[in-house]
């Protein structure tokens, strides 16, 4: 599982989940091992970073 920070809602109850002990709102949980492309995960980490840094 990868907990990444996220402002879209992409929750698809397969691949990716509401943030397992984090914010639900503002937080997903990807499964990684199952069928999610690769270009789709580093995307989502670009973006996590994004609206974790600093203000």
């Amino acid at each position: 599982m990868l907990n990444l920070r996220c402002d879209m809602d992409i929750v698809d109850g397969i691949n990716i989940f509401p943030g397992y002990h984090m914010n639900k709102k503002n937080w997903i949980s990807i499964d990684l091992c199952g069928n999610i492309d690769i270009e789709v995960v580093y995307n989502l980490i670009d973006k996590s970073f994004e609206l974790s840094g600093r203000k």
